[in-house]
């Protein structure tokens, strides 16, 4: 247990020195209020971010590559725009954000599952922004020396496994413990795609995902769990603070995906007015099965050796911005 708790202090130094990030989108808001800028709809935004965030979950899980894999890749990409848009005055190129982001997520992969990593090739096509494999290799670089070459940081969801390593396991047994860490891992996603949290600490983000898994499970030994982790942290070097305040968002967006939308119904409508509506939708529908006819369909292996999946890419990443 002493060894586990110096290893988290470790973990915890790591993050503070090499990988935090802060709101870097919101201050270099600030600093551009007032500027005058022609090309101001260029200015990356947290939609933009999150929306980029969601297409990296959205890869490892067609790739079956685990899912913290995309929150690497998000600190990657989080800490490179951190780094590079205060010399940009917050703008950049759709083009050369497409393909940051492309590379942050080849990097995560590479070095979590080396022995079944995309090709650089393959990642190109995934985009399908039209660039070469030149391009991501020059970029590859710029992302590696503008992070210092620090590409394997601790995640919320590592953090969510140390934490709930400080547990005995005569309180939480194995199999609540993963359950618990299940849960954990579906609201890390959740967080990590929403910009005012995954640009927290990711320690403050992991006991967050941890302390509400624990509130949702609702586990037999709940409030002996949670007390026993409270008193095994009260030494560490944590952000109280900021871990309330993750939590309180990450309960929010909890709400939110769980609450059933309201039903709905709508007054019947006389035949002639249903044609009149229904043409506009027919002609929409055309257009759409016309952009699915014009894509492109991919074949690619699985990284685990199974039979070719097609992934209908249609330039994904291209929908968010």
């Amino acid at each position: 247990m002493v060894e586990l708790e110096q290893r988290m202090n470790v973990l915890l130094d790591q993050e503070q020195r090499s990988y935090g990030v802060g709101d870097y989108i919101g201050e270099q808001r600030k600093k551009t209020r007032t500027a005058n800028l022609s090309n101001a709809s260029e200015m990356v935004t947290e939609v933009w971010r999150d929306k980029m965030c969601n297409w990296f979950y959205e890869v490892t899980t067609h790739f079956e590559y685990h899912a913290d894999v995309a929150a690497m890749a998000v600190s990657h990409f989080d800490r490179y725009l951190s780094k590079k848009l205060p010399s940009m005055n917050g703008i950049m190129a759709k083009k050369h954000f497409h393909l940051a982001a492309m590379t942050c997520l080849y990097l995560a992969i590479k070095v979590s599952d080396r022995k079944t990593c995309l090709s650089m090739a393959a990642m190109v096509k995934v985009d399908q922004q039209n660039y070469e494999e030149k391009d991501m290799v020059d970029m590859e670089m710029d992302v590696l020396s503008t992070l210092g070459w620090r590409v394997n940081g601790p995640t919320p969801y590592s953090f969510c496994i140390h934490f709930s390593s400080l547990i005995s396991s005569t309180i939480l047994p194995r199999l609540d413990r993963k359950v618990l860490l299940k849960n954990c891992l579906s609201l890390t996603e959740d967080a990590v795609c929403t910009y005012n949290v995954g640009t927290k600490h990711p320690s403050s983000v992991g006991l967050a995902c941890l302390l509400l898994a624990l509130e949702n499970e609702a586990l037999p030994c709940g409030s002996k769990t949670r007390d026993e982790l409270m008193s095994r942290i009260k030494d560490l070097s944590l952000h109280d603070a900021e871990v309330g305040e993750c939590y309180r968002q990450l309960e929010e967006v909890y709400r939110e995906k769980t609450t059933p939308s309201p039903v709905t119904f709508s007054p019947p409508i006389s035949p002639t007015s249903a044609v009149t509506t229904a043409k506009p939708i027919v002609s929409l529908l055309a257009s759409q099965i016309k952009s699915v006819i014009d894509c492109e369909f991919l074949m690619v292996s699985s990284p685990t050796g199974a039979t070719d999946q097609s992934l209908l890419l249609c330039g994904q990443s291209q929908q968010f911005l």
